[in-house]
């Protein structure tokens, strides 16, 4: 399960939770997947 605690177009800070996640499926363990798009193409969030 996974719970976003942000929308697409919010702006956020370092630090900040952007999601709540759980473990659904065959995992090994609770995670995500996400992108950070700048102007329409994926950035390297470590850059900001």
């Amino acid at each position: 399960t996974s719970l976003p605690l942000v929308r697409s177009g919010d702006r956020v800070v370092r630090g900040q939770p952007i999601a709540l996640i759980g473990m659904t499926g065959v995992v090994t363990g609770p995670h995500t997947h996400w992108e950070m798009k700048l102007a329409g193409r994926i950035v390297d969030p470590l850059t900001f």
